[in-house]
């Protein structure tokens, strides 16, 4: 063990570096036994990382213990280093405990309310963290969707060039301007087999991450307080069965599109047509209810919602689609229908 003036000087030091902070692992290092310190870790049945037991040093030691986060480990290394004959105590009559005691406990207790506090924060943020992935791996999944379904097209239309044939090619070979076209359209092919190779990496990447995220905010939930753990949300709202539907466009859906694209056009009644077929749970169409209200929505594209009713007779009416800096307005005009 150090001499006195040496172990006052090493607390003193660490303390001046850390503005007034001492490690757990240097106060062990210093006033615990090196036998007590191996001790606890065996019967903790822990081990140095690289390193035997028996043969580690007290630094590995202390910094192993000074990791546990279980509180029965933690009280009993506690026990121990207030049994370290290198620890001083004040005498009986310096001042009695009865006086220091209610500070002391309202130290503890706001200690104890800041990390509850931080843990919470860690626990919202990771939370945002894992929603903002699974939207992200969504829209991944509807791009990646929209580019195989563009080199199938790309692909039919290659396949029907190189079978069109010309009175005037007596040999058989395709006209020039025949060729042309399809060396463009397996360029795109190709170009399009690249994107969708990048796209599948980072739907592959999105999930792992959203799977990572999830398990930490399990691990954060389980270190709040049993009696501190916010409410449950209730479950949501059933989900819609993958029923045919007919597809009914009311007038105001027609309208809604005469400003759109002929791209957004087409996505919009595409979705619209794949919820028919498909069902609510086909990929990249998010199909949800609004709270409140009997009206549905789902998702055309990354800026396009297209919102409907569901009727018992088995229809679809699709009521308006809109972009998604119109959203709130349209929410509102349909909610007060």
């Amino acid at each position: 063990m150090n001499e006195p003036s040496s172990l006052h000087r090493r607390l003193a030091e660490e303390a001046l570096q850390k503005s007034g902070w001492v490690r757990l692992t240097t106060v062990l290092q210093l006033l615990v036994p090196k036998q007590a310190l191996r001790a606890l870790a065996h019967r903790f049945g822990q081990s140095p990382k690289g390193f035997r037991l028996e043969r580690a040093s007290a630094k590995a030691i202390a910094d192993l213990l000074a990791g546990a986060t279980d509180a029965d480990e933690l009280a009993e290394i506690c026990a121990t280093l207030e049994s370290s004959p290198d620890l001083e105590r004040p005498a009986p009559d310096s001042q009695p405990a009865a006086a220091n005691d209610e500070p002391a406990r309202e130290r503890l207790h706001a200690h104890y309310e800041r990390e509850l506090e931080r843990l919470r924060e860690e626990l919202d943020r990771a939370r945002q963290s894992a929603t903002r992935q699974r939207a992200r791996e969504a829209a991944l999944e509807h791009d990646l969707l929209e580019q195989r379904e563009a080199a199938a097209r790309l692909r039919a239309e290659i396949r029907q060039r190189r079978q069109e044939t010309t009175p005037e090619s007596s040999d058989g070979a395709l006209p020039p301007e025949v060729t042309q076209r399809l060396h463009v359209l397996e360029r795109d092919l190709a170009t399009l087999a690249e994107i969708e190779e990048g796209l599948r990496h980072r739907l592959a990447a999105q999930t792992g991450e959203a799977r990572r995220l999830e398990q930490e905010v399990e691990e954060l939930t389980a270190l709040v307080p049993r009696g501190r753990k916010r409410k449950t949300p209730p479950p949501p709202a059933p989900p819609v069965p993958d029923l045919f539907r007919v597809p009914r466009f009311a007038p105001s859906f027609y309208k809604s599109l005469e400003a759109k694209t002929r791209r957004a056009a087409s996505q919009t009644i595409g979705a619209a047509l794949l919820f028919c077929t498909e069902g609510p749970s086909y990929p990249g169409l998010e199909v949800k209810r609004l709270e409140g209200s009997v009206i549905w929505s789902l998702r055309a594209a990354l800026k396009l919602r297209v919102y409907f009713l569901l009727h018992d007779d088995g229809t679809a009416e699709f009521v308006e689609v809109v972009d998604r800096e119109e959203q709130h307005t349209a929410l509102r005009r349909l909610k007060e229908r």
